[in-house]
């Protein structure tokens, strides 16, 4: 099923307020005594406070008093750009690191699991001048601040080995929500009214085909125009958008085959031209569908 940034962010809205999330959330941040928290992937990451007891005192104070939130949203979008499917962290300007584990819908990532604000070893002066001269170039600094410095000293610290061992769970965990996102997401596509179910399959079994928003209106008995709203509304995407989209997954799914070159699946996915599906294919993914088959085949 193909979703836009909003459904997604439904869906990981209403796996937040999960009776099993927020069991493991519970349990890992009393396990751990680290922040937890999902959020769904999206172009713009929301970092408002999260109001978690375990987030970093330091971190909630540059927040609070210094507006750090476009040095917050790089942390965020860089911790998004996953490579593969396991946890993947970053070293933020203050010197600690945070992790983002992924969460997957067929495949794709559709959100992830926070956490971190700790320092994987003992900072020395020389580490911690490196930190303040980043601050200083926010406009803070930690020798001047009243309590700043002392709170820093303050977060926590994990040895390398204990860390990676609390990402392993929480790749395990975030293993368990993917299958329950993939249950809702059923759920919601049961949802759907009968014409836009028979749309769907009729855009499916002709992907081959140069498939305008007239053919597919008519196959369900509806006027373009009354079809293309109703098509918006229940999926969130324009149809263009969305045939786009189903192309690319199943290009996606082809490209895993050797034995097919990248112009041949572009045509049997119902694109008219190399140029034009390596465009789409770049826009929806991120890469080239060259790269995308390296990645995906030979790793």
């Amino acid at each position: 099923m193909c979703m836009d940034k909003n459904f997604t962010k439904h869906i990981i809205d209403d796996l937040a307020h999960s009776d099993i999330y927020k069991k493991y959330e519970r349990a890992f941040r009393e396990a751990t005594h680290l922040p937890l928290t999902i959020r769904p992937l999206l172009d713009e990451p929301d970092v408002d406070g999260t109001n978690d007891p375990y987030d970093s005192p330091f971190c909630d104070h540059l927040k609070d008093n210094h507006n750090m939130c476009e040095s917050c949203k790089k942390v965020l979008l860089e911790m998004q750009e996953f490579s593969d499917h396991s946890a993947h962290s970053v070293i933020c300007f203050t010197g600690l690191t945070e992790s983002a584990v992924p969460i997957h819908l067929n495949n794709e990532v559709v959100g992830y699991l926070q956490t971190g604000q700790v320092f994987l070893k003992d900072i020395d002066e020389k580490e911690e001048k490196t930190v303040n001269n980043n601050l200083m170039r926010l406009g803070v600094d930690l020798h001047k601040e009243k309590d700043l410095e002392e709170l820093y000293y303050k977060n926590r610290i994990f040895s390398p080995k204990q860390y990676e061992a609390t990402l392993r769970l929480l790749e395990i965990f975030a293993e368990e929500l993917s299958q329950i996102v993939e249950e809702m997401v059923i759920q919601e596509d049961e949802k759907e009214p009968p014409r836009i179910k028979k749309a769907k399959r009729y855009i499916h079994d002709h992907l081959d085909d140069d498939l305008s928003l007239d053919d597919v209106a008519n196959s369900v008995n509806w006027s373009a125009y009354y079809f293309s709203r109703m098509f918006k509304k229940a999926t969130g995407l324009n149809f263009v958008d969305y045939v786009a989209r189903v192309r690319i997954d199943q290009a996606k799914k082809l490209l895993l085959n050797p034995h097919l070159n990248v112009s041949e699946i572009a045509y049997e996915v119902g694109f008219q031209s190399i140029t034009h599906f390596n465009r789409v294919f770049r826009k929806l993914t991120g890469t080239s569908p060259t790269d995308y088959r390296k990645q995906n085949y030979y790793s």
